[in-house]
């Protein structure tokens, strides 16, 4: 389980923290999240989302996105750019419920 903090401005916690707290946790499956502020404040939630990292499977690259075939078979893209020795990547819509349009940054 990886867990952060993230503040997330009200002009995105569309209808709420508590409606931001329930949608992180139906959109990534497995995920923690605790969301507090007012309905004119940004929203502080504490974040803790699964993490697995040991998989095999295969990936290919093309037109800056990536495609990753877990051993479990089912694929998900990310478009993805390296700058500054810093490794971003999102998923596409069409990825599995959890990878999709989350952002993920990579540093050394």
């Amino acid at each position: 389980m990886v867990t952060t903090d993230a503040i997330i401005p009200q002009s995105c916690a569309i209808g709420g923290c508590n409606v931001l707290e329930t949608t992180i946790k139906a959109v990534l499956p497995g995920s923690t999240a605790t969301c507090t502020g007012g309905s004119s404040a940004s929203c502080a939630c504490k974040l803790g989302i699964p993490l697995s990292v040991a998989d095999t499977g295969t990936y290919t690259v093309a037109a800056n996105v990536v495609t990753a075939v877990p051993s479990s078979g089912v694929p998900s893209m990310y478009h993805y750019c390296i700058k500054d020795n810093v490794l971003r990547y999102r998923g596409l819509a069409t990825n599995p419920v959890g990878q999709k349009d989350v952002v993920h940054v990579l540093t050394p």
